[in-house]
């Protein structure tokens, strides 16, 4: 049997061979919340609700009279959603959980700190100048290599698309915006820029690989794998004429196991240029970065001085800063897939450093730089 799901907003496609209907989705949405933490704090968030998980990250920030913002914190957080009811915990802490109703307009609840203490909050769906709506689009559907065969072998995919919504007032940047999204989701070659046709386009041209690279098992009936594959996006910051979006992949071919890749892409949203590493560090700033990432690491990992990073089971004795890097409302992160400073078992690296510690390697003509140094 071959099955597809195809969830989009504000419709729903769902089509089992030749059966289709069309309904509403509310349990697929994309939202940025600002509001209240507790008595004295505010906070904002950027969630993905996808049927029955909910993954992002939230920020607050506590301000005293006076003496401006004095304590702030992010948290990466994930968990399961039953229909409004969400249930998350936050990656970094381990107490942290964060409980509540979340739906398009809205997200409120208990947040648990590490302290046992349980604070309220209320975080109602906010898009300010130099931020921007998103969509989502969804697909999922597998297909049987040979459906007359026992046990023959199959393919999945997976696709969660964030994109543009309609009515975006610099229609230019939005334009833009799909571009690097389109090409960093589906890579050059794609002439449709309909997010349902392109996922569709995309899932057409990967079962047709399928069937080409697995001709010799319906012919011999010799040795194949079944195939999976699932590309998935997230937004980590959305404020400023900053969007930072980031792209999730896993594939599956054969072999031992399959290989995960995580990247991001950065936009300016005055104009929907992409802000790419020379644009956010000064000219020179490797040497110190590398000196700062190499120290955080350590301090991640708890690796003594006196130890080389080879002894503890890098590639590599020193962290030299990539180009795969991401914004939130704290600082830059920087990641590392599997492979490329450390073997498969340690998967992806991620290296922090916040705004703080690289305030002077940030160029002053950088949109980065605001974040930094906020006009108050």
């Amino acid at each position: 049997m071959n099955i597809r799901i195809l969830f989009a907003l504000p419709a729903l496609f769902l089509s089992i061979t030749l059966q289709s209907q069309v309904q509403l989705s509310p349990e697929l949405f994309y939202g940025r919340y600002e509001g209240s933490v507790g008595e004295n704090a505010t906070g904002y968030a950027n969630l993905l609700h996808s049927f029955n998980q909910v993954s992002g990250n939230i920020q607050y920030a506590v301000k005293n009279e006076g003496a401006g913002q004095n304590e702030q914190d992010i948290f990466m957080i994930s968990g399961s959603a039953n229909n409004d009811s969400v249930n998350m915990k936050a990656f970094s802490q381990k107490k942290a959980s964060f409980k509540g109703l979340l739906t398009p307009d809205q997200f409120s609840g208990i947040w648990t700190n590490n302290e046992n203490q349980a604070i309220d909050f209320v975080l109602n769906v906010n898009y300010p100048l130099g931020s921007m709506a998103l969509d989502v689009s969804y697909l999922r559907s597998e297909n049987v290599l040979a459906p007359k065969i026992k046990d023959s072998p199959s393919a999945s995919i997976e696709l969660t698309l964030l994109f543009p919504k309609k009515g975006y007032d610099n229609q230019a940047v939005a334009d833009s915006v799909l571009k690097t999204i389109k090409t960093s989701f589906f890579g050059e070659g794609l002439v449709s820029s309909v997010p349902d046709s392109m996922l569709m386009a995309f899932e057409k041209e990967f079962y047709k690989n399928y069937r080409e690279q697995n001709a010799q098992w319906l012919e011999t009936g010799g040795h194949s794998f079944s195939w999976e594959k699932q590309i998935g996006m997230g937004v980590t910051y959305n404020s400023n004429n900053v969007l930072c979006l980031e792209f999730e992949r896993y594939a599956y071919t054969g072999g031992a196991h399959g290989m995960s890749n995580t990247s991001y892409r950065i936009v300016n949203l005055n104009d929907g240029t992409p802000i790419t590493y020379q644009d956010v560090f000064t000219e020179g700033a490797d040497t110190l970065l590398s000196q700062l990432l190499t120290k955080k690491l350590r301090n991640n990992f708890e690796i003594p001085d006196d130890t080389l990073l080879k002894q503890a089971g890098f590639f590599v004795d020193r962290i030299l800063p990539n180009h795969n890097l991401y914004i939130n409302g704290n600082g830059i992160g920087f990641v590392y897939n599997s492979y490329e400073i450390a073997p498969y078992s340690f998967g992806a690296t991620h290296i922090f450093l916040e705004f703080k510690q690289v305030d002077q390697l940030i160029k002053p003509t950088s949109p980065v730089y605001k974040l930094v140094h906020p006009v108050l």
